[in-house]
């Protein structure tokens, strides 16, 4: 995890799952989002302030590459792709009063910064997401592009800059403004109903867990839901958290925890594995559940010591 100061200093690196700093990178003024690769050893961010794009090697806190954005261009999107061997981003222009060559995606290797491919554009983007095995780019108004040509593959799906990519890069799962999901087939795309339907705020991010069987999702007032993709229905109850605005969240690399950062840098992390919530809730209970509380909760199911 890495998280910007409010005024200009160093990026501060974080290791969640010892809960400790990790390092920190040299700081400009003005950040833009950082994006790791699945390993998280190499991080990418955009430095507005000099509209750059510098790569890191985490590990090692060295820098790897950059790449100046030209005079009148800024980032839309970036992302890497599912293997972490190449970056991609696409640039757009930067005001109306432009003249520079407009929207296009650029791809480099991500460790070297080689440019390995530079196509126009007919569009800007919005967010976007390396989809199907690396071979298509998910964006957030709708297309899916081929990720050597930049044409549109087929139809669209839903537009939105709140989206996720499943690992296996067969859904597109795009939040609502009212706080309902939808599951799109990234082969049409079309349509996966019926439509999830959960709290009534926006939701502000949304994230695959690694096997790509539980949808996480966040909405702007702080309130994160788990979904069971295949059934199509939520597991467990909504769990309001007390976050700031700006929310984005992960899985971790097991898929047994959900972390969920705010813009203040606070980070929550919530057990969604069944036997790690089983043995966090026994130990805050000091007991187990008695015969009569498991009748009362789980009628007809087998009584079982669970602690």
């Amino acid at each position: 995890m890495a998280t910007e100061p409010e005024e200009s200093g160093p990026l501060r690196l974080w290791d969640v799952s010892r809960r400790r700093p990790a390092g920190s990178l040299p700081g400009t003024a003005d950040w833009g989002d950082p994006v790791f690769d699945r390993t998280s050893r190499t991080m990418v961010i955009s430095d507005v302030t000099l509209d750059r794009l510098r790569a890191w090697d985490v590990a090692g806190r060295r820098p790897l590459w950059d790449y100046r954005v030209p005079r009148g261009l800024m980032v839309d999107g970036h992302a890497f792709s599912p293997d972490g061997a190449l970056f991609a981003a696409t640039l757009t222009r930067a005001g109306n009063g432009s003249r520079t060559r407009g929207d296009r995606l650029l791809e480099w290797d991500a460790r070297s910064g080689r440019l390995v491919r530079d196509v126009p554009l007919d569009r800007q983007t919005g967010s976007i997401a390396f989809g199907a095995g690396g071979r298509t780019i998910v964006c957030g108004d709708g297309r899916i592009l081929d990720a050597v040509t930049g044409r549109q593959r087929g139809g669209a799906f839903m537009p939105s800059q709140s989206f996720a990519v499943s690992p296996d890069g067969d859904r597109i799962a795009v939040g609502g403004m009212t706080g309902r999901i939808f599951l799109w087939d990234a082969k049409g795309p079309s349509p996966v109903p019926p439509a999830l339907h959960g709290t009534m705020e926006q939701i502000d991010a949304l994230a695959f867990s690694p096997r790509g069987d539980v949808l996480a999702t966040v909405s702007e007032g702080g309130t994160v839901q788990l979904w069971d993709v295949r059934a199509g229905r939520r597991l467990g109850g909504a769990v309001p958290l007390l976050a700031d605005l700006g929310l984005s969240l992960a899985f971790s690399a097991d898929g047994t925890r959900l972390y969920v950062a705010d813009q203040s840098g606070e980070l929550f992390e919530l057990p969604v594995d069944g036997e790690l919530v089983a043995r966090q809730v026994c130990a805050r209970a000091g007991r187990t559940l008695t015969r009569q509380e498991w009748a009362r909760y789980l009628p007809g199911t087998l009584y079982r010591d669970v602690c």
